[in-house]
């Protein structure tokens, strides 16, 4: 067929007739590929798969030596053609046989586990183009038994819709029906949903994650009392509105002696201390504004000292200056007078809580 060919060429082709099977022994160290070819009408050649004995593999191709058996049943030539020659020698010699070659029986397929074999590993990872098989189901309108025994495989069975047929498994005994569930409760443990109002928190705890609406502007979503989602801005924040801070005014009024305290239970800003007099006091005398802390003596402060009979002053005003003065929860504020003229006085004094 080939005689230590140095060149591309179809070679000598070896008559297959009235024989079931043929073998080809490719030999010489070479570089270039042999084609194996078949024909029927003697003119036209076609590919034909060999099997390589060594390892079973089937191709129509060898670039290396080895022995190929092909099925040859109703043709009349084979040929070993070199289709591409690179260096070397390569020779080819073949025998037609009556009965074919070994074919061996194929009674089981591993069919491997990587992304394009029919077979994937259990637990393995999904990804997306995986190949593998379709399954197919029977349409049985009324699922009946196909299986011979229990044992046995069996295809699943679906409806005429498509749906797979399924059996419930069974209960506790006790069957509800078909329920209309309208609420749940939904109980307050560390895996339940529900939690119940100022419980503690626990690492771990269960719960259901607050959903929002991205809104760039917030608008109205329902109308006053409605249920209705928090809204975020594009980059997740959420919209809040920053209430206005109302002040607290603590008065007091008299024409004796001034000594009036205000405590707030809370961080607080003191904003202003005002006093009206009906007159003008002439004893010389002082009026005081003092920070009363509730760390201790050592940080109690006067804040603001006038004496109301220079200048005849029946108006007072004291405002910390910028935004107030920043007290801490329990902080007093004491104003005191003497008042030895009994002049009828007007005190307000203006906190903020923080």
């Amino acid at each position: 067929m080939q005689d230590a060919a140095e060149a591309t060429g179809n070679g000598t082709v070896l008559d297959v007739t009235a024989k079931a099977g043929a073998a080809v022994q490719v030999s010489g160290t070479f570089v270039g590929t042999v084609t194996f070819e078949v024909t029927q009408d003697g003119t036209n050649y076609v590919s034909i798969l060999g099997e390589n004995v060594a390892d079973g593999t089937l191709s129509t191709t060898t670039t290396s030596t080895g022995v190929f058996v092909f099925p040859t049943s109703g043709l009349r030539g084979l040929r070993a053609r070199v289709s591409a020659y690179t260096s070397g020698s390569i020779t080819a010699r073949g025998g037609a046989v009556d009965a074919a070659p070994g074919f061996p029986a194929v009674t089981s397929i591993i069919p491997g586990t990587g992304a394009n074999n029919l077979g994937k590993a259990e637990d393995a990872v999904h990804a997306s183009g995986d190949v593998g098989v379709l399954m197919l189901g029977v349409r049985k309108d009324t699922a009946a038994a196909l299986a011979g025994a229990d044992g046995d495989y069996a295809p699943p069975e679906v409806d005429a819709s498509g749906n797979l047929h399924v059996k419930a498994a069974a209960n506790s005994g006790v069957d509800i029906g078909d329920v209309d569930v309208t609420s749940i409760i939904p109980g307050v443990g560390a895996t339940n949903l529900g939690k119940a109002e100022d419980a503690a928190h626990t690492s771990g705890d269960v719960g259901v994650m607050m959903l929002g609406v991205t809104k760039a502007t917030p608008v109205a979503l329902g109308a006053d009392g409605d249920y209705a989602p928090p809204e975020l801005d594009i980059a997740g924040r959420l919209h809040v509105v920053q209430s206005k801070l109302q002040p607290t005014v603590a008065v007091s009024t008299g024409a004796a002696a001034i000594n009036t305290t205000t405590v707030v239970a809370a961080v607080f800003r003191l904003k202003a201390v005002t006093v009206h007099f009906s007159a003008a006091p002439t004893t010389s005398e002082n009026l005081i504004v003092k920070l009363d802390a509730t760390a201790g003596v050592a940080y109690d402060t006067t804040l603001y000292k006038v004496d109301p009979s220079v200048g005849a002053v029946t108006d007072i005003v004291y405002m910390p200056e910028g935004d107030g003065l920043l007290c801490a929860s329990g902080d007093e504020i004491v104003v005191t007078f003497t008042n030895t003229d009994t002049v009828t006085y007007g005190l307000r004094i203006v906190t903020e809580a923080v």
